[in-house]
């Protein structure tokens, strides 16, 4: 948007349109004035015309031989039609003729059976007196403009004078200041703007307190494990042998995998909550879950859970890549983790309207707080699963991003086991909109929690 300033934009526009209303009323007032000054003047002429003819048809003699009022050269003065070089059949009325090499405007009358009487009147002095006249009605607009453009542009800088005041409190404002600003006493104009500044610091509040309970949550999930592994160091380096110090050092790599994994979990939330809203690369699903399954079957193994797909193994379904690889990773890594006592993980992927539905099934002793599951560092009650609490997070983040949805219940393919089901849209229409998560156990209805940024 290019900078400019309202003050000097509305002054400009507004000075213009009144140059703009007087140059055409000052050219109106200046035409009709010397139309109108001309038209007095044939209206003069005629009627001495008429007094001369109405005075000679009596026998009396009308002139104007006296001294001029005014200037001589604008006098009117009185002949006969012989006198001024007209023909006598020259009939009555106003009319424009070169009398001796001077052009006159005159005026012919006849009064009963007496003379036709002429009053003639230089047209140069006449067009003196009219544009004289015209020249002294646009006087005013002369004097008004200046004084007018003066009274617009102080008029509209003191109009403007609340925004200014508005961007000085701002400026002036601490950094951590993010207090409601008062807009019921600001002008009507800037209300709508005032409640839209005063929402948008609202959600910038939340969000950093989100992000400093996240950074509080994140840093002792941090601690522990690195607190576990300098232990661990310093007992294998009291190690009294080799066996034992192997054993030591068994566990110490242990704790860095802890670590390395939790570490991992923050990057791949911070990277889902923070990537720029685009054009996602989409991939067959096939591909994608052929990609998953072979990062998560090492892990499935080690853990002596077996990964069965029922359906969608050759559903070439376009599936944004990014988002689908990571909530589908997490889901079954979650699973994997917190849910392999029936030793089987379900995956199906099927079309359901505009979506692409793929579930995960696990047969483990489920989620008892669905709603807290979703939150980051949230664990189940099996503390000594080796679990970061972030899993559930990143897949809502992720689908969030492709707005799509997250519904988390309990499964039906199992006595007890949570069931994660994701959604993908197959066809975005227009601007994307926020994905859901929708929760459920067995006992309340669904509900469904809108996603909000952090």
């Amino acid at each position: 948007m290019r900078a400019r300033s309202i003050s000097g934009h509305l002054s400009v526009t507004l000075v213009a349109l009144t140059l703009v209303a007087a140059c055409m009323g000052g050219a109106w007032s200046y035409r009709a004035t010397f139309t109108n000054a001309k038209s007095l003047q044939d209206d003069v002429l005629t009627q001495v015309a008429t007094l001369a003819a109405s005075a000679a048809g009596s026998g009396a003699s009308l002139t104007t031989d006296s001294t001029a009022a005014g200037d001589a050269a604008t006098d009117i003065d009185i002949s006969t039609l012989a006198q001024a070089g007209l023909p006598p059949s020259t009939a009555s009325g106003i009319l424009t003729a070169t009398v001796d090499g001077v052009q006159e405007r005159i005026a012919i009358a006849r009064f009963g059976d007496g003379p036709a009487m002429v009053a003639l009147q230089p047209v140069a002095a006449r067009t003196d007196i009219a544009r004289s006249a015209a020249t002294s009605a646009i006087v005013p607009f002369l004097i008004l403009i200046p004084l007018l453009l003066v009274a617009l542009t102080l008029a509209t800088r003191r109009a403007l004078s609340p925004v200014r005041m508005l961007a000085d409190e701002l400026a002036h404002s601490e950094d951590a200041d993010l207090t409601a600003l008062d807009a019921a006493s600001a002008p009507r104009e800037l209300q709508g703007f005032l409640r839209a500044l005063n929402a948008q610091r609202e959600r910038v509040v939340a969000t950093v307190a989100h992000e400093r309970l996240f950074i509080m949550q994140a840093a002792h999930e941090l601690r522990l494990p690195l607190t576990a592994v300098s232990l661990q160091l310093e007992r294998a380096a009291l190690a009294p042998d080799d066996a034992q110090l192997r054993a030591r050092l068994d566990d110490l790599g242990s704790g860095v995998a802890r670590s390395r994994h939790v570490v991992e979990q923050l990057l791949s939330l911070a990277h889902a909550q923070s990537e720029p809203d685009g054009a996602p690369r989409y991939e067959p699903f096939s591909t994608v879950l052929r990609s998953v399954l072979s990062d998560m079957l090492v892990a499935a193994d080690r853990a002596g859970v077996e990964l069965e797909v029922v359906s969608g193994a050759d559903d070439h379904t376009p599936v944004p890549e990014t988002a689908a690889t990571s909530a589908m990773r997490n889901a079954i890594d979650n699973a994997i983790k917190h849910g392999g006592d029936a030793g089987r993980i379900i995956v199906t992927a099927t079309t359901e309207r505009d979506a692409l539905v793929v579930t995960v099934d696990d047969g483990g002793p489920g989620i008892p707080d669905l709603d807290r599951a979703v939150r980051p560092f949230a664990r189940g009650p099996r503390s000594d699963a080796d679990g970061s609490g972030l899993g559930l997070a990143i897949i809502v983040e992720q689908m969030h991003r492709v707005a799509g949805d997250v519904s988390i219940t309990a499964t039906r393919l199992f006595p007890t086991g949570t069931s994660v089901r994701l959604s993908f849209p197959i066809a975005l229409a227009g601007e994307p909109s926020h994905g859901t998560v929708t929760v459920t156990d067995g006992d309340r209805a669904d509900s469904r929690v809108p996603r909000t940024d952090r």
